[in-house]
């Protein structure tokens, strides 16, 4: 079993609460993923990945929401 990692994303478009809202929503059942928090003030995605979480899958989820991963990590 692979240890959780927690990593913080920047997530660029977010311009209010609903956008925070959307993102968590888009991400939030996503295999692996055990913990969100969106603060779109600071343009930031923290989640608590294992190691079966796809983070090219994780990018998209977000990008589909409308939103540009600029910084994974």
């Amino acid at each position: 079993m692979t240890e959780a990692k927690t990593e913080v994303w920047k997530v660029e478009g977010m311009t209010c609460g609903g956008c925070a809202a959307s993102v968590e929503r888009v991400l939030t059942g996503a295999p692996g993923l055990s913990d969100v928090q969106v603060d779109h003030a600071g343009d930031a995605v923290t989640m608590t990945l294992d190691g079966s979480a796809n983070r090219d899958d994780l990018a998209r989820r977000i990008e589909g929401a409308g939103f540009d991963v600029v910084a994974r990590g």
